[in-house]
């Protein structure tokens, strides 16, 4: 009977969570909060974008969720496709249906467990939350003092606090009446409310965006490309999504550019290991040129249709990601100066451009943001993949 009871929960929660977001949206839910609620649009948008699904017709926003459940809602965020071995996991069973969620999550970082124990069917706490998350999202670190804004701040876990405070610091999480309730378990519609201030647009299909994108956009599909187009906050690229099949040439991100996904990571790790090794970065003589820095004063011209470095056997044509226009001598001198640098270095791989980058940083620091924001995504539109990861090593223009 009780082998038969945890069948029958485990089934509930497959259909709870697996099922299909095309069958999910456009359900009607019978408790599905009431317009002006606090959660009604968060999980509106969590249904949308397939991060959750009802069953029997009902959406269960007072449920809590299991570890399981999360690592499946991010897995569905980031488009996970590629599994981890779960063989040092003695709590994961191969035939249970959260095995190869896990094993996607466990694959992207995004859990890493204890031990031997992932705890899947373990509810998972509102502090743990936090540390999926921010480690997800790469969220930077926060002020420790904003914990003192609540009651029960001095519970949060030693090894969730900086995770914590990362989301307190930008905005993700605010509490409830004065408190945080860190050890508690979080319900779906308090994940949905989370999710959707972290993330406002999924691009999950193939094709051509443009217009203006406001807070986080997250690309998790493959034959995104875009035109005229401006994302206002942070640009995520998601899993098993290869350098040739996403384009960000026609985009201005604002904020930063991260990439998640582990199929784009590889591919930037052996250029990284090239470099290391002292191998030969320069981009193949066919199908395009080297970056030509400029002879004098003026803004940098990008270069056009530029093939770039073959990455795993595939070429690579991630040629251009910002193309913002300088308009002060300080953003053009800067932007000349790195451009100049790397010229030298794709010519001699041993040239240290350290100098050259802390001269940059130097007229950056009489910039505004904004001016600082498009000398930074200038010289990341003009530089190729492979040496702009040289280039990220004293540069941080890229994080993954």
């Amino acid at each position: 009977m009780q082998l038969f009871r945890q069948r029958k929960i485990a089934l509930l929660m497959v259909l709870l969570v697996i099922m299909s977001a095309s069958s999910a949206f456009g359900m009607t839910f019978t408790d599905m909060p009431a317009e002006g609620h606090w959660s009604r649009v968060a999980l509106e948008q969590a249904v949308k974008n397939g991060l959750l699904s009802g069953f029997d017709g009902k959406i269960t926003p007072n449920a809590p969720l299991s570890r399981a459940q999360m690592a499946t809602i991010m897995n569905r965020v980031f488009g996970a496709n590629i599994a981890a071995s779960l063989d040092k996991f003695t709590d994961v069973p191969k035939g249970a249906w959260y095995y190869n969620e896990m094993a996607k999550s466990v694959h992207l970082g995004i859990f890493r467990g204890t031990g031997d124990k992932l705890e899947p069917l373990a509810n998972i706490t509102r502090e743990q939350v936090c540390v999926v998350l921010a480690g997800a999202f790469n969220l930077p670190a926060g002020n420790a003092n904003t914990l003192k804004a609540f009651s029960d701040g001095h519970l949060v876990s030693t090894w969730a606090n900086d995770y914590v405070v990362s989301m307190v610091t930008a905005g993700y999480l605010n509490g409830d009446n004065g408190r945080l309730k860190p050890q508690a378990t979080i319900t779906r519609a308090e994940l949905a409310n989370i999710m959707n201030k972290m993330v406002q647009t999924y691009l999950s299909k193939a094709g051509v965006y443009e217009g203006t994108y406001e807070g986080n956009v997250v690309i998790n599909a493959p034959g995104v490309t875009f035109k005229e187009a401006t994302i206002k906050g942070n640009l995520y690229i998601g899993d098993g999504v290869k350098a040739e099949e996403v384009s960000l040439q026609g985009l201005t991100v604002l904020g930063n550019i991260v990439i998640k996904g582990s199929v784009l990571i590889t591919e930037l790790e052996v250029i990284e290991e090239d470099i290391a090794l002292g191998g030969n970065l320069t981009p193949p003589s066919t199908g395009g040129g080297t970056v030509t820095p400029p002879s004098g004063g003026g803004v940098v011209t990008p270069p056009v249709n530029e093939t770039i470095i073959k990455l795993t056997s595939v070429n690579n044509n991630l040629s251009t990601y910002v193309v913002p226009k300088l308009t002060t001598p300080e953003q053009v001198d800067a932007a000349n100066l790195i451009m100049a640098s790397i010229g030298k270095y794709i010519a001699d791989s041993s040239y240290d451009i350290s100098g050259d980058v802390a001269a940059a940083k130097s007229l950056g620091s009489k910039m505004t943001t904004e001016e600082y924001t498009a000398f930074k995504n200038t010289i990341t539109a003009n530089i190729p993949l492979s040496e702009l990861v040289a280039l990220n090593a004293y540069f941080k223009v890229i994080e993954y």
